[in-house]
């Protein structure tokens, strides 16, 4: 008889210590797993998509829903451009031998002013940024400068200390 009342206390404790288990992952777990209440859906009504906007004085075909506008214009045949850790445009203008910093200070999404942070360049044409450095690619040679932009009014921009990393690139 007492065997099996030491045997039903057995059951009776694992019973007991399941019970607060499933009850602990419930505390913990369940509430994640089931799905969140939220506020009840609203679906907007449709707006009319506007047709495609074209604000510049070239032939270009749009996808309904875009627009283009011109950012910059009088720049000279620009080659490549690069945006700079500030969100900042810079654009090579290789026939000049020029780099140019296009910033927009007020952000209505055209170039507020033309700096030449570059010139007398062979024919830049790549323009690459890493950490504090603007590397600009010439058809002869890469060359590396630190590049400060100052949170001044209005922005400064300055490339200093040239290091030419590849000096010799040759057309072979």
């Amino acid at each position: 008889m007492r065997r099996h009342f030491w045997l039903g206390g057995i059951i009776l404790t694992v019973l007991v210590v399941l019970i607060a288990l499933a009850l602990v992952f419930y505390l913990q777990f369940w509430p994640g797993l089931r799905p969140a209440f939220g506020p009840s859906p609203k679906i907007p009504k449709k707006k009319p998509v506007p047709g495609a906007i074209n604000k510049t004085n070239l032939p270009l075909k749009i996808p309904v829903g875009f627009m283009i506008e011109t950012f910059a214009s009088n720049l000279g045949p620009a080659r490549f451009m690069a945006v700079d850790p500030n969100g900042v445009l810079l654009v090579s203008v290789t026939g000049e031998g020029k780099v140019l910093a296009l910033p927009d200070e007020n952000g209505d999404g055209r170039a507020d002013r033309v700096v030449t942070l570059a010139e007398g360049l062979n024919l830049p044409h790549g323009l690459a940024f890493h950490k504090d450095f603007l590397y600009i690619a010439e058809t002869n040679r890469v060359t590396r400068y630190n590049y400060v932009y100052l949170l001044t009014y209005p922005v400064t921009f300055k490339i200093s200390n040239p290091q030419v990393l590849v000096p010799d690139l040759s057309s072979n």
